[in-house]
């Protein structure tokens, strides 16, 4: 259907279809509906390029290969959703595509850069592949199988995942770096095992700061921020002290109570046998 200048929709009511060859739809003009089925697995090479009265894309969770330039020149092209956890793309799929900033994706993208062709991803879609209200404002990875999520409306940075934060060595590396100035709150969940250098530099309205016991070290220049963020962020710390002080004194005793319990029954148990000698 290559050069088809005047087709305007497409309907595919296959149910066996796994794949749209390169450039089968390229240089249709005014095709602004296209429903792709659940069925395709791949998308080849400048499938829609130039398909410029394009507005919403959605690809199917099945899709697991996308050739290059496949929407490359779509000029409305505002919207794509990516319905799958991982796949394999060129990072000209979307080339002078003007009007798209980011991709949709599930919670769960799991591709190792945190991009889908050369746009950056919003993981924001629910079970539906539709996009949540209540999805955070950016997600991402701040480490290997660590993950952050930044909500706008509330000021909430969480940290989630197991293992170590990456160190930023600048301002500028930290991936909210763009929010600094918007965190009020930071809640890092359990399974993290350090915060890096310079993570949360320059936060001046943080407040309050959440750290778990899996925590075992904390990197340098954490608090160079305004004296309030530096007080919660210390106070933060000294409980996190104090908590595992107590968890190994009540170790202690346990062990030492135990002890001393075992050493008044023996005792009993030689009391008893005088007696009956």
């Amino acid at each position: 259907f290559k050069g088809c200048t005047s087709l305007e929709n497409i309907e595919i009511l296959s149910t066996s279809l796994s794949s749209i060859g390169s450039s089968s739809f390229e240089n249709c003009g005014k095709l602004s509906s296209l429903n792709i089925p659940s069925t395709v697995k791949s998308i080849g090479s400048s499938a829609f390029k130039n398909c410029d009265s394009i507005q919403s894309v959605k690809i199917p969770a099945n899709v697991n290969s996308i050739g290059a330039n496949a929407f490359e020149s779509c000029e409305n092209l505002a919207e794509v959703k990516y319905c799958g956890t991982n796949i394999f793309s060129d990072n000209s799929i979307f080339k002078d595509c003007g009007k798209l900033n980011q991709v949709n994706v599930p919670e769960t993208y799991s591709y190792y850069k945190d991009e889908l062709g050369g746009k950056s991803v919003k993981r924001n879609l629910n079970q539906n592949c539709e996009i949540d209200a209540n999805a955070p404002t950016d997600t991402g990875l701040c480490g290997t199988g660590t993950l952050y999520k930044f909500y706008q409306s509330t000021g909430r940075l969480e940290i989630s995942g197991s293992g170590d934060m990456c160190s930023f060595s600048t301002v500028m590396s930290y991936p909210w770096n763009q929010y600094s100035s918007s965190i009020k709150s930071v809640e890092i969940g359990n399974g993290i095992t350090s915060i890096g250098d310079s993570a949360f530099k320059n936060c001046n309205n943080l407040r309050t700061i959440t750290i778990p016991a899996t925590v075992t070290s904390i990197g340098k220049s954490q608090n160079e921020t305004r004296k309030s963020s530096a007080r919660h962020f210390n106070i933060a710390l000294w409980r996190l002290c104090i908590a595992r002080f107590f968890e190994k004194l009540l170790k202690i005793l346990f062990e030492n109570f135990a002890l001393f319990f075992s050493l008044i029954e023996c005792r009993r148990e030689c009391f008893r046998t005088r007696i009956f000698e």
